[in-house]
């Protein structure tokens, strides 16, 4: 596999989002807002990807992107941060 990033900065869009990333319809998405769906992010993936990938590969994303995030934090163990 090979990586090759298109900017100076490492993490493509996470570089610029303070290392955040979007993945809807999680279950902390309505939090951020209240108006997230699979359905709502579907219709904006295919107005902004469109053409530059399969639909498919864009409900893979959101299929598997909520579970993704329930299994971390089933399987992580929260710490505090030291001051």
């Amino acid at each position: 596999m090979l990586l090759v990033e298109s900017t100076e900065y490492v993490g493509g869009t996470t570089a610029y989002s303070a290392g955040t990333t979007w993945i809807p319809a999680s279950k902390h998405a309505a939090s951020v807002n209240p108006d997230d769906s699979s359905a709502r992010a579907e219709g904006f993936l295919d107005r902004a990807v469109g053409e530059r990938s399969s639909i498919e590969m864009r409900r893979v994303f959101l299929d598997a992107g909520p579970r993704a995030v329930a299994h971390i934090e089933a399987h992580s163990v929260s710490r505090p941060i030291p001051m």
